[in-house]
């Protein structure tokens, strides 16, 4: 059976900067807190992150119920102040700072499979590069 876990994603000084729902084996690949725009700003360096696990459900409402009461009574900064980056959101190659209007248009300028772009952007393991190259989303052109 399918575990789910309602967990924060923070600095040690901000512990609560992000809180999500993610199932057992997806949870350290941060893939709902890499889409928000508020998270993307405060970590653009890749600092170190921890990840607290605030409880461990058999179903999915129950785990986002908790979720709810807990962005609720603590407010974490990402989750009240960021919004959802979508698949049309810029993407930056960083090697060489060029910014494309999305992920679609950066694979056909290095011809790179869309679906190793989005596995590469999710922070799949075994997807850290690309063909030699890294990319994250951004907020503008």
């Amino acid at each position: 059976m399918k575990k789910w876990l309602t967990y924060a994603h923070g600095t040690i000084e901000q512990p609560y900067l992000w809180i999500g729902v993610s199932s057992v084996h997806e949870i350290q690949m941060k893939r709902d807190a890499q889409f928000n725009s508020e998270w993307i700003k405060l970590l653009k360096d890749n600092q170190n992150t921890q990840t607290l696990q605030l409880g461990s459900f058999d179903t999915f409402g129950d785990a986002y119920d908790l979720k709810n009461r807990l962005v609720r009574d603590l407010k974490p900064h990402c989750n009240i102040n960021g919004f959802e980056l979508n698949k049309s959101t810029p993407v930056m190659c960083n090697e060489d700072g060029k910014i494309y209007k999305n992920a679609h248009q950066a694979c056909k300028a290095y011809g790179i499979d869309d679906s190793q772009m989005a596995r590469h952007l999710q922070g799949t393991p075994y997807y850290k590069t690309i063909k030699g190259r890294t990319f994250k989303r951004c907020l503008t052109l």
